[in-house]
This record gives C-alpha cells, sequence and structure tokens, in this order.
C-alpha cells in the first residue's frame, strides 16, 4: 500500500491538468471504494487504477485498456529459521503476467506495456511461481495427514511433486506439539518430529481457520467463554471489520480506539464492535430509528458486508465443534454472576494469552528522569514534541501550530524551547485515563506520515518580527530574564487565580471532599476559616443582585457564572471549557449548550448559553477554592481492581468514604497544582482512620512507587521545611510548585504574534520531525529466536501508538500478539492483533508458567527462592539438557516472589484445562452440568491465582539460560499425579517443585526438643504419612525432618516422596 500512496501523491499533481480520475485498489480499502473501479468516467477524462495485484485475478474491469506492469508480486513467505510469515516483493511468473496482460482488452483492443527490458524478461523471470506448498505454512495439510493416518508426514509429503523443505515440515510438527495438537517429545512416541494425534488436534484439523484461533475456541470453552472467543476467532479469520477509508486513516484509528474503550485489545475492539452491531440487530433498532444499517456502519467505521459474514462463520464453526460436544451455554451459567464485568474482561485477555502462546513480549524499561528532562518538564501524559523549528523563533509559528493540532486534541497550546516545540492538549473531564486522547492521535499523525509543516518566514522577516516582539513585551511592563523558553498557552497576563497551597511547613491540613473523579482522585476545598469566608462572601454577592447576561462570543476558558440546581437553583463561579451548538426540538432552533467547571467545587455541569451570566471583576480577586487531590502511593489492585483500572464499586466505595466528613491530609508532593497527599479521617476519641492503607486492605488497592517529579518536589518541600531558609524563600517555593522545574517563562502579550506593515514574503516549508512522546513502549520478545530481533505493532491496530501510564513502576509489562510476522527484510518482528495486560506484578511470569507445555524451575545458588524459569517444550530425549525447540524456548525471570503454593495453584489451573479437553472419550460423555462444573472451577482457580498480592523481590539471571535438566534430581518434589486426567503429558504436564532451604533462623526450642528425641520424630514421621491420604482438610503442616512448612496437606505427600525426606526419614529409622 506504501507504494500506491506513493505514486498517487504523485499522480495528483497532474490528475487536473490531464483529467485523470485516480483510484487506489487494494485489500483494505472498502467495498464501497472498491465498486468505483467499474464507474464509466464521462467523455474527455481517464480512469488510472493503482492496484496491487488483487487487479491479476480477483476482479475484471470491462473498459481497461492500457496495462502497465511492473513485473512484481507480494507473496506469503514462511521463514525458514524462525517459521513467521511475511509478504515479500519478487518478481512475478510469466504465468503470473500473462494473466495480468488479460486485464486489457477485455471489449475492445488493449495493449500491455513490461517495465522490464525485454531481454530480462526473457531469460530472468520464471516460468511459474513457486508453489504454495513450499512457501506457506503447513500446520493444516500435516494435520490432515495425520487425522488420515497415513504415517510419517515426512514420508508421505516427500511423495508430492514439489514436496515442501524438510526442515519446514519438522518445524511445523514441533509447532503443532507447542499448540496441543500432537503429543510432546518427551513422551517417547515415535520421533522428535512425530507425535501422535492428541484431541485437541482433531478439533484443530476439522475447523476452518488458523490452528491457535482453533485453540482459542477451545479455551474459550474451557473457561465459560467460548461465545466471545468464536466471535474474535471467525473476525481474525476474516478481513478487518473495521473500514479504513482512503486518506481517513486517523479518523478510523480514532474511531478503533473509541471500540476498544481503554482495553489496549484489537481483539476487544473487535469483541465490542461485533457485540454492539448484533445488538441493534436483534433488537431491531435500525427498523425502529429508521436509520439505515449503512449508515450507521458508515458513521463507526465498520463494514457490514464483513460483520454479516463473521456471523455465518460463527455458525458454521459452532456446528463443527458440536460434534466434539463443545458448545456453547443454551442460557447464563450461573457462575457468570460471580464475575464482574472487570473480571470477565481479564479472563477473556488470559485465554488469549493462552491460545497465542508463545507470541508473548515486555515492555522495555523506560528512563522516567531523562523522559522528563526531554519534556523540559511538560506532562508526558497530556503533551507531545515536534521538532525542527527555526531556533528560538518558536513564537513565530505559534498560530500554524496550534492550526493544525487543534483537529487532533483539546484546545492545544504550545510551549517553544530552541528548535523544539511542546504541544499539550487540555483535559476535559469525560476522558478516563492517564494518557489524553489527544496524544495518541498526534503520535499517530507521525506514524501515518502525515507531515506537520511550517511556512518559514525568510531571515529578515523573522528578525524583525522577533524584535518586535521584544519590543512589545518590554512596554508591557515585562521584568523577566532573556530565556530560550517561551510559552505561548496562555493569552492574557492574568494573576494566579487558584488559592495558593499550604505552607511548606504546614505538615497537614484539613479539607473538604467536594466532588470525587474515580477512587483516590477528588477535588476539595481546604477548611481554613479564611476560605470559608472567602467562598461565603463570593456566594452571598452572586445570589443576592442581579446578574448581568453574558454577551459576544463564547470563548473557552472564560469565566462566568452559571446556576447549578441541587434541592435549590444558586449560582456559581465556573470556567467554559467546551462549547457545541445542538438544535433544541422543543423551541425548534439552534443553540449552544455550555460545559461548564465550577471553580469553588470541581464539578461541571451543561448549561445552556442563554442561562450564563457575566462573572464581575471584584469576584475574581476571591481565589478559586477547588483543589485537585490524589491519593499517594496507590493504584488499582488486582485483587478487585483486575482490569489496571478501578472499578465502579470502588469509586463508589472511596466516595463514601470521603463524602460529607472532615478530613485532613499530609501533604507529600505538589505537582502542577495536584496535591498527592495521605488522607484521613480523626475521630471523636482520637483514633485516625488512613484513607490509603484502608484501601489497601479492602483489595481495591496495591502500594505503588511515586512518580519522578512527585518524589523531586517531596525532597524540595522537606529540604525548604526543615532549612532556615526566610520567609520570603518559602513563599517563593510555594508558588513555583506548579511547575516540575524552575523554568523562565516569557508569555506573548496578545492572542496574535506581532504582524509586519506591508505583504509578508514565507521564504520556504519545513517539514517538522515528530509528534513524538517519551513515554511511547517499545517491546521485546520473550523468545530465543525473537528476542535479537526489533518489534514492531501493525499500523492498524489500537497499540500501534502505545503510551506508558506507569512509567515509574518496575515491574514487566506483557504484551500478547495473535500473529506474528516477519517485515520483507527480516530485521523486525511484525506483531498484529495485539493485546496488552494490565499491570499486575508478576504476570507474564505466570502466564509463561499457564501456559507452556512444560516448564523447569530456576533457584538462586543458595537454594533459597526461585528466581525464574525456562518454559517451553523441554528436553531433547536425543540430546540431554538441549531443547528439544530451541527457537520458542522462554527463559523468564521472576520480579515477585513465586513459591511452591503459587505452583501448586497453577497446576491446579492446568489440571481443569487437560480435565476438560484432555480426552475425547471424557469430553464427549459430559452432561451440561459436569461441563458447567470444570468451567466454574477453572474460573475461580484462574482468578484466585492471578488476583493474589505478591511482594516484588530483585530480579537475577540464571547462570546458564536456555539449558534444560539444570536441577539436582534430590531437590525436585514430584507431583503425585501420574496417569491421572489432571496430568496429561500430551497437553499440558504439571510442573515439579524445587526443594528450597529453610530460613537461616534457629529452631525454636520445642522443635528443637522434638529434634533430640528419636521415638517423637518416629512417631511424627508416621503421623505426616497418614495425614497425607486425608484430601479433605488443608491446614498448613511442618515435617519436622526436614523442618519445611507445606501450607495444603496434598503439598505435604508430594513432599514425602521427594528423594530428601525418604533419606533422612530412612536415617531415622536405622538409627
Amino acid at each position: 500500500m506504501g507504494e500506491i500512496n506513493s505514486m498517487y501523491e504523485q499522480l495528483q499533481g497532474l490528475a487536473i491538468h490531464h483529467e485523470l480520475i485516480l483510484i487506489p485498489l487494494h485489500s483494505t480499502i472498502t467495498l464501497e471504494e472498491q465498486a468505483r473501479v467499474f464507474e464509466m468516467p464521462r467523455d474527455g477524462r481517464r480512469k488510472v487504477i493503482l492496484s496491487t495485484n488483487i487487479a491479476e485475478s480477483s476482479i475484471t474491469v470491462p473498459d481497461i485498456k492500457y496495462v502497465i506492469d511492473f513485473c512484481l508480486t507480494k507473496n506469503l513467505i514462511s521463514d525458514p529459521d524462525t517459521n513467521y510469515t511475511s509478504l515479500q516483493v519478487e518478481w512475478a511468473s510469466k504465468a503470473n503476467c500473462i494473466q495480468r496482460k488479460g486485464r486489457a482488452g477485455r471489449v475492445t483492443n488493449g495493449r500491455v506495456y513490461r517495465m522490464v527490458p525485454r531481454l530480462f524478461y526473457e531469460n530472468c523471470i520464471q516460468d511459474y511461481g513457486i508453489p504454495e506448498m513450499q512457501r506457506c505454512p503447513l500446520e493444516q495439510l500435516i494435520l490432515q495427514v495425520k487425522v488420515l493416518d497415513l504415517g510419517e508426514p515426512k514420508a508421505i509429503l516427500a511423495l508430492a511433486l514439489s514436496p515442501p523443505n524438510l526442515d519446514d515440515i519438522e518445524k511445523t510438527i514441533l509447532l503443532l506439539k507447542e499448540v496441543g495438537a500432537l503429543t510432546t517429545p518427551t513422551l517417547g512416541y515415535g520421533n522428535r518430529h512425530d507425535g501422535q494425534l492428541t484431541f485437541v488436534g482433531r478439533v484443530l484439523a476439522d475447523l476452518p481457520v488458523d490452528i491457535r484461533i482453533g485453540k482459542l475456541m477451545v479455551l474459550g470453552y474451557v473457561f465459560g467463554l467460548l461465545p466471545e472467543c468464536l466471535i474474535v476467532g471467525a473476525a481474525m479469520s476474516l478481513k478487518s471489520i473495521f473500514s479504513k477509508p482512503f486518506k481517513k486513516h486517523l479518523e478510523a484509528y480514532r474511531h478503533k480506539m473509541d471500540w476498544a474503550m481503554g482495553s489496549c485489545s484489537d481483539c476487544v475492539a473487535i469483541l465490542n464492535a461485533y457485540q454492539e452491531w448484533d445488538r441493534k440487530n436483534k433488537m431491531g433498532e435500525f427498523r425502529r430509528t429508521g436509520q439505515k444499517e449503512k449508515d450507521w456502519a458508515n458513521k463507526q467505521f465498520l463494514q457490514i458486508r464483513r460483520l454479516k459474514e463473521i456471523s455465518e462463520l460463527v455458525k458454521e464453526l459452532e456446528q463443527r465443534l458440536y460434534k466434539f460436544n463443545i458448545q456453547p451455554p443454551k442460557q447464563q451459567p450461573n457462575y457468570k454472576r460471580n464475575f464482574t464485568t472487570d473480571q470477565e474482561k481479564l479472563l477473556f485477555k488470559l485465554v488469549l494469552c493462552g491460545a497465542f502462546y508463545p507470541n508473548y513480549f515486555l515492555k522495555n524499561e523506560i528512563d522516567e528522569q531523562e523522559s522528563l528532562r526531554s519534556m523540559s518538564g511538560q506532562d508526558p501524559f497530556n503533551t507531545v514534541m515536534v521538532k525542527g523549528l527555526p531556533a528560538n523563533q518558536g513564537a513565530l509559528y505559534k498560530d500554524s501550530l496550534q492550526t493544525q493540532f487543534r483537529d487532533v486534541g483539546h484546545q492545544p497550546s504550545v510551549f517553544f524551547e530552541e528548535t523544539r516545540a511542546y504541544i499539550s492538549f487540555k483535559w476535559k473531564h469525560e476522558y478516563q485515563g492517564k494518557v489524553h486522547p489527544g496524544v495518541y492521535s498526534a503520535v499517530k499523525l507521525r506514524h501515518l506520515r502525515l507531515p506537520v509543516e511550517l511556512t518559514l518566514y525568510s531571515n529578515e522577516e523573522a528578525h524583525a518580527l522577533m524584535q518586535k516582539l521584544h519590543q512589545s513585551q518590554a512596554q508591557g511592563g515585562q521584568k523577566r530574564l532573556r530565556s530560550n523558553r517561551i510559552s505561548s498557552d496562555s493569552l492574557h497576563n492574568t494573576p494566579r487565580l487558584q488559592v495558593e497551597p499550604p505552607d511548606v511547613t504546614r505538615q497537614a491540613v484539613m479539607l473538604f471532599v467536594t466532588e470525587t473523579k474515580s477512587c483516590g482522585h477528588f477535588w476539595a476545598q481546604y477548611g481554613e476559616t479564611k476560605n470559608f469566608e472567602d467562598l461565603n462572601a463570593v456566594h452571598i454577592r452572586l445570589n443576592t443582585r442581579n446578574l448581568e447576561m453574558l454577551v459576544g462570543p463564547l470563548a473557552l476558558g472564560t469565566y462566568c457564572v452559571a446556576p447549578f440546581t441541587d434541592e435549590t437553583t444558586e449560582w456559581y463561579r465556573a470556567r467554559v471549557d467546551h462549547v457545541e451548538r445542538v438544535f433544541d426540538r422543543n423551541r425548534n432552533m439552534w443553540t449552544e449548550i455550555a460545559e461548564v467547571f465550577f471553580v469553588d467545587y470541581g464539578n461541571t455541569s451543561k448549561v445552556r448559553r442563554e442561562d450564563l451570566r457575566f462573572l464581575p471583576e471584584e469576584l475574581k480577586r476571591y481565589p478559586f477554592q477547588a483543589v485537585e487531590c490524589m491519593l499517594k502511593g496507590i493504584r488499582p489492585s488486582a485483587v478487585k481492581c483486575p482490569d489496571g483500572k478501578w472499578t465502579e464499586e470502588a469509586n463508589k466505595k472511596f466516595k463514601a468514604m470521603v463524602s460529607g466528613k472532615q478530613l485532613y491530609g499530609q501533604i507529600y508532593s505538589i505537582v502542577r497544582d495536584v496535591l498527592r497527599l495521605e488522607l484521613f479521617e480523626v475521630f471523636g476519641n482520637g483514633t485516625q482512620l488512613f484513607i490509603n492503607d484502608e484501601l489497601i486492605k479492602m483489595g481495591y488497592a496495591d502500594t505503588a512507587e511515586e512518580g519522578f517529579l512527585s518524589k523531586q518536589n517531596h525532597e524540595t518541600r522537606q529540604t525548604m521545611a526543615t532549612s532556615s531558609a526566610t520567609r520570603l524563600a518559602a513563599e517563593a517555593s510555594a508558588t513555583s510548585e506548579n511547575s516540575t522545574y524552575d523554568w523562565i517563562n516569557a508569555t506573548l502579550v496578545a492572542n496574535q504574534g506581532p504582524v509586519l506593515s506591508g505583504k509578508s514574503k514565507r521564504s520556504s516549508k519545513v517539514r517538522l520531525t515528530g509528534p513524538s512522546n517519551p513515554y511511547e513502549m517499545n517491546f521485546y520478545s520473550m523468545t530465543n529466536v525473537g528476542r535479537m530481533r526489533a518489534v514492531k505493532i501493525e499500523p492498524d491496530s489500537v497499540n500501534s501508538v502505545a503510551i506508558d501510564d506507569e512509567p515509574q513502576d518496575p515491574h514487566d509489562r506483557l504484551m500478547c500478539a495473535s500473529f506474528v510476522g516477519l517485515n520483507p527484510s527480516g530485521s523486525s518482528m511484525i506483531a498484529r492483533d495485539t493485546t496488552i495486560m494490565p499491570l499486575i506484578p508478576g504476570l507474564p511470569s505466570l502466564i509463561a508458567l499457564l501456559f507452556a507445555p512444560m516448564a523447569e524451575l530456576r533457584t538462586d545458588p543458595d537454594k533459597t527462592r526461585c528466581i525464574g524459569a525456562i518454559c517451553g517444550l523441554g528436553e531433547d530425549r536425543h540430546a540431554p539438557g538441549y531443547p528439544a525447540f530451541p527457537d520458542h524456548d522462554m527463559e523468564i525471570t521472576f520480579d515477585v516472589k513465586i513459591d511452591i503454593e503459587d505452583i501448586y495453584k497453577i497446576n491446579g489451573v492446568r489440571m481443569a484445562i487437560n480435565i476438560a479437553i484432555g480426552s475425547q472419550d471424557q469430553i464427549c460423555s459430559w452432561g451440561s452440568d459436569a461441563i458447567y462444573k470444570i468451567q466454574d472451577s477453572a474460573r475461580k482457580k484462574m482468578m484466585e491465582l492471578i488476583q493474589k498480592r505478591r511482594d516484588p523481590v530483585e530480579v537475577m539471571g540464571y547462570k546458564r539460560p536456555y539449558m534444560w535438566n539444570q536441577i539436582d534430581p534430590d531437590d525436585i518434589i514430584y507431583h503425585s499425579l501420574d496417569e491421572t486426567t489432571g496430568d496429561c503429558p500430551m497437553l499440558l504436564n504439571l510442573h515439579n517443585c524445587v526443594m528450597l532451604q529453610g530460613d537461616d533462623q534457629e529452631d525454636s526450642d520445642e522443635e528443637q526438643a522434638d529434634m533430640n528425641n528419636k521415638e517423637q520424630l518416629i512417631q511424627h514421621a508416621k503421623w505426616l504419612r497418614k495425614i497425607a491420604r486425608d484430601n479433605s482438610k488443608r491446614d498448613p503442616v511442618r515435617c519436622l525432618l526436614c523442618r519445611k512448612d507445606f501450607p495444603t496437606r496434598q503439598l505435604m505427600a508430594t513432599h514425602l516422596e521427594t528423594r530428601t525426606h525418604m533419606n533422612r526419614e530412612e536415617a531415622l529409622y536405622d538409627s
């Protein structure tokens, strides 16, 4: 498509003069745009179609008379090293060229022009292309060979006329083992490059979709999410449901982001869009409202034909799965009522990770301090940067930049420094999340190569304009130091209107919460007498006098008086944040609706234009009383906020804890006028309730590290509070706390820059570099074969612009991709249909251990804790110690404490999967009640594992990475479920644990006495054997012989079979 776009832009200059109609034609444009190629041009105009090889055989246009053939084609090629696929440009075969020649002259004479030398065409172009069997993935082909039981795949496929490469067959067999379609090599069935077909393999062979999409449906069935997985799987098997009209790529990206609803997932975006269309169809909304289905889809950037194709494919897949007794529930199961919407969303993302193992990627670390330095103290969450402006002349181009970014984000303002410009977008109260939507759209401009251009002044004119600017500043009485940093976000030199923050020497302030935005984020008023007196004086004056109507243009940022109705309607000071024109059907006229922010209370409301009043100047002298506050050191917890965002339950709970109460805040820092504090309530008996800690205890929040700016400001406040600095220095510090660094700003005097008399001469255009943001996330592959390659996300993904909203958090963050390919050069991996998982500490390690076919734990040299694991297909039994499939092995390191109890819970989830889909005989004999019980158990075990809080630990690397069988057999704790349905080597092997050394603390006196009493130890050993057979209790048990604690009796039973314990027990009896 890049070549088509480039040719389109080059021909645009000729289109008007030569009466050309330019029509791009490729598979990603909408069907309506594809239909334009069949329209007949009027007399005197020439139709030019810029097409991929879709026009070679898929479409026939009758009136084509000339074909210009570059003799190139793009073929799907499977990389011989990684088995990843990519579209690569190759010379077309003569058979292709002859087919293209046939596109011309369908109804009249035609001509073809091949843009290669005739000698090259005759001697170098091949007669036929490479057969698909030799260049495409072979998964379905080998599955069919196994279903028909024709023998070893290599032997059968070698009989083909154009047999595939032997290495490709072997890697495909290993991929099928990894998915669970063939038995793993550790069982000894056949050889390393063959295996027996499993039940999962039979299901995948019968589905007309990719094997990983088939596994998605199978896992969706296990966890009670089959309907959702059918929709997403069907959509990924067809062309995208999201339309991308030509030259409207940015709008298409925004709409897809809206469908994702902050989930950071292409799959969730697909699911949301399809479910909304399906709901409207079933409810008959298109018939009832009179809105055409096609018009609705065009407005939402969806393709109706694709949605209907998905609907048909879902029905077909349901019929095929029904043969294996895999079917969606006829009514909503009871276990669905026990899960919140956020838990269901997280569970769906976990199923995606299980289906698309090992396409896992981790986020590269971001240097928060360096990022903030590059932004000159601007907030990266609502600011982007462009480079390439004329040095120290940025203020001259303020209007041009603001105009170009006005459609990108809400109310852009510009800040200049030397050759850089920083564009900040204003927050709207309905925005969710930490990152401003305008940042995503602005960065997407760079990805789409949409230029940000400036028409430059000549050197003489720029010099004169800058001189006039400095003169206007001097005449305005601005006594500021000269600086290269210029802010143009303020239009007038207005004094500070916000109430001053408390003195740095104040340990705590009294607060009254007036508005809660989300859990831990609220607006409040100071509880000082002076603040209440000012607020009361303003309120009396506003509600006891006649107020003038607000006349003139309603500019954004205008301070006014607006009504608000609680029990009665009263007037309050407000600021206009947004204006829109709507049609009032009652009065049959257009009217303006303003969204206003009440500056003394922090809430918002929508008010009609005629209801606004003029704010008297004397009332602006009273500071605005609303103060924005955030609780320090917390973030959403996976326990009750599983998707990494505050849930509605958490928001309501926090609101109930703070509303209508007199509270106190211990200020930690003040960054950009936002107080970060620890909030607490003091009861009559003197006891204190700390809100931050209480949210953590209740499971709504977890402790989190403060950002760099917050910690820096905290240190500054501590220094000022403890130093013997003068009162003037303290006041200067307090008034500058709204800025990150003590920059010296020069403010433009007027709304528009200075204008020279006479005609302005612009010399040339310059294309700026950017926009960019320092918090843009980059990823690297977790697999052995991909860790040295760069990773790029497909341009159409909602994650093509990924901004880190927790740059200070050191824990790993996982991204899962449905498909992974390579760019044409093979240097970069392309991740498609991606999902970025919520930031839950330890989640990447847990997911790898959950869904890897096999895993082997790593320990530190002293064997005191597990430091990581190797995940993959396990050891090659023909080469001990070496991996069976080294390319896809993952060496993971733990950044949280993962102990034997966690391995037990992971095995519990794997057991549920094995029981549900490990055997064809079992699954075909189950009724609905048995299936619901298995699904309920799998869901509960999964969420119990993921939502457990884990302590952070220091990350340690293993000295022999990517090597198997590195544990001393004496230290292995084998599970006791061999040859049961819970341990299914054909699908997921249960993990063995590792015996760790106990704490270095001395034994208690009572325990030491037991150790010295041989008879008591013998009785204790017999008692352990007895209770190990009792599976009805789950009490923790301690082994006095080995001085180890075990959380359950089942784990104690496995411990009793270890060589270490048995040696000690034998030594006890022998003595």
